[in-house]
């Protein structure tokens, strides 16, 4: 979870599943899909892991597990002479002499075990009565394959499909390869790996050595239908406390619409022209009475700007699509945060099965969200940000000051004009407003220490941090950006130099000192030049303050004394031509903001409604008011800007 937030590195974060592996006395090869971890979080290693229940009719005596690439000869040998063989390594119940080596165990992994009877009477290739089941947590998995070459790996599949049916769309070739058939299957009974056909049946649970032919190989081929959505790297769809949501109305009938984070899953059939078509089935593993986190499909409403969800109500065995040859299809899946108290993420399991005729294979899907109105119980009380943390939303304008009737009255716009807003909130619920932010996180040099995540608002600090999401195998920061809300320019004597800020002194009457200087005196000079002045530095404010406290039923905005101001060579000034010698300088522009927020907040939407004003003086000989709503969602809960 290296890319996640500091909750995803929480040890219980993920559901657990049991799998159960059918035995049989002798050496099986197992393909393990759990992860077993302990309460601490940590891998688990072999010998706690592949120990029966004590009175178990068998016990396992070795475990081998590969420690690099294999070549052709060394799935062939005998695996009880694997201690001598370069690429293993094994671990031992009872070791000939020391002290056993030490496996970590993982998930999505082929391992070799050696199964012998507790009372000596069994015989090898014999099954296991009841199996031997794990617990761990799963992910969303797509296999590496060892191209031109043999990869030793399961899959997960349910009933019986053929490997033709299961890698057909790979270019899979039942031709035999130089080193014999391209599956290679352990028998148990001999110890040996031995060649099966095409046409025999794939088991859940097992390993194979499998040979795809390099020419029609696929790097991450784990079925005729690839699987691909933001996070797949990372194993988990990870909707985060990072909406915005969108409205949807609610399909149990309540007059209170659903807040839904959307993310796209896209499905594409691997197949070649001219063969089977495969179903697609997203279903819920949890349980029907855990309404913490739903999930939901979402489509568009026909003509309009507007999401609806697909059905009746959270997905429970939806099925997606039914892919020919060689289509693809992507579907918008929204989560629902249906909780009010305790842990601040919840974990919801669901599994994607893709028909293969006579079964079906299929990739676990983990869905993570984080209720952005909690906060973690092992941070500190001081910490508790209540509002604190990164506000995007949109200012939709429904009203503005007639310019052309008398006493120039406010009217109704034909349409709504949007303006995209940040405004970051710390923990004294102190907002400033805004233009443009970067989600990153601190670096760490070992991924048991949690990376925290951090609001980098001063460019020059990126190199200092690294990136949240996962691009291309790069870790990359999630900016954020408003075109409308620019910030003044800095006119500071730590921004601008001493010569023009002693020429913007002595512009005032009477003189004042350098340092009694104010930025509407730097702009009534600038408003006077008709060409820039020289030494005009091209330094900005980062933040803007607004006054008031952030919160339901409060009043927030620009003070009287500071609103926000474009001078005439300000970089976003809209009257200013950087070539056009008759308007090299715009207006002096100045924006007042007021935001009144509504009373009433819905607990776990992180959203936040209000009344919008805007004043802006500069563009008429009288200001012009603006005014509509205001709408903020809740996207980071980090309270400090860096």
């Amino acid at each position: 979870m290296g890319a996640m937030a500091w909750w995803s590195t929480h040890p219980g974060w993920a559901v657990d599943q049991t799998q159960t592996l059918n035995l049989s006395y002798g050496w099986n090869a197992v393909w393990l899909e759990v992860e077993p971890r302990g309460t601490n979080g940590n891998l688990l290693t072999a010998d706690r892991v592949f120990t029966p229940p004590e009175g178990s009719p068998f016990t396992i005596d070795l475990v081998a597990v590969e420690s690099s690439a294999l070549g052709t000869e060394e799935f062939s040998t005998d695996p009880s002479r694997l201690y001598n063989q370069a690429g293993w390594i094994v671990w031992s119940r009872n070791p000939p002499s020391g002290e056993p080596r030490s496996i970590l165990v993982r998930g999505n992994a082929a391992y070799l075990v050696h199964v012998v009877s507790s009372s000596g009477t069994s015989t090898d290739g014999a099954p296991v009565s009841g199996g031997l089941g794990i617990a761990g947590k799963v992910d969303f998995h797509r296999p590496t394959w060892n191209p031109g070459g043999y990869t030793l790996l399961g899959f997960s599949v349910r009933d019986n499909p053929t490997f033709l049916s299961l890698l057909g769309a790979a270019g899979f070739s039942a031709a035999p390869t130089p080193a014999g058939s391209p599956i290679q299957r352990l028998n148990p009974q001999t110890g040996h790996w031995e060649g099966i056909g095409s046409d025999e049946a794939v088991e859940t649970g097992r390993a194979y050595w499998i040979s795809i032919p390099l020419t029609g190989s696929r790097a991450r081929y784990g079925g005729p239908v690839a699987v691909d959505f933001a996070g797949a790297q990372l194993g988990v769809m990870d909707f985060g406390a990072s909406p915005p949501t969108v409205p949807v109305p609610n399909p149990s009938g309540s007059a209170v619409p659903l807040r839904l984070s959307t993310q796209e899953l896209t499905t594409s059939s691997l197949e070649r022209p001219g063969n089977a078509s495969h179903a697609v089935t997203l279903k819920d593993l949890g349980a029907a009475s855990d309404q913490d986190l739903r999930l939901f499909r979402v489509v568009r409403v026909p003509d309009q700007l507007a999401w609806q969800t697909d059905g009746n109500g959270p997905i429970a065995n939806a099925s997606l699509a039914t892919l020919a040859p060689g289509a693809s299809q992507t579907f918008t899946l929204g989560v629902d945060r249906n909780w009010t108290q305790g842990e601040i993420y919840r974990e919801r399991l669901y599994r994607i099965e893709v028909s293969l005729g006579q079964g079906t294979v299929g990739y676990y899907l983990p869905v993570l969200a984080v209720n952005p109105d909690l906060y973690p119980a092992n941070k500190p009380v001081g910490d508790a940000p209540g509002f604190a943390g990164l506000w995007m939303g949109e200012v939709r304008i429904q009203s503005v000051t007639s310019l052309t009737e008398t006493n120039r009255p406010v009217r109704p716009t034909r349409s709504l004009a949007a303006l995209r807003v940040l405004i970051h909130v710390n923990t004294n619920g102190t907002p400033v407003l805004l233009s443009k932010v970067m989600r990153m996180q601190t670096k760490s040099a070992d991924p048991s220490v949690p990376a925290e995540e951090v609001l980098v608002l001063d460019e020059s600090q990126i190199p200092f941090y690294e990136g949240i999401v996962e691009r291309g195998g790069k870790k990359v920061g999630v900016r954020y950006e408003t075109a409308t809300f620019d910030m003044p320019r800095n006119n500071g004597t730590n921004a601008q130099s001493a010569a023009f800020l002693q020429g913007v002194a002595n512009s005032v009457q009477p003189p004042v000192a350098v340092g009694a200087v104010t930025d509407a005196d730097v702009c009534t000079y600038l408003a006077a030049q008709s060409t820039r002045p020289p030494s005009l530095t091209e330094a900005y404010h980062l933040s803007w303050p607004l006054e008031g406290t952030f919160g339901p039923a409060n009043r927030i905005g620009t003070s009287t004394n500071s609103p926000l101001r474009l001078d005439a060579f300000h970089r976003t000034n809209p009257f200013r031509h950087a070539y056009h010698p008759q308007h090299g300088a715009g207006y002096d522009l100045s924006r007042s903001i007021t935001v009144q927020l509504d009373g009433t907040y819905q607990s776990g939407s992180g959203r936040l409604e209000g009344a919008y004003e805007e004043v802006t003086r500069g563009l008429a000989t009288a200001p012009l008011v603006s005014r509509g709503r205001i709408s903020l969602q809740r996207v980071s809960l980090v309270p400090t800007l860096r």
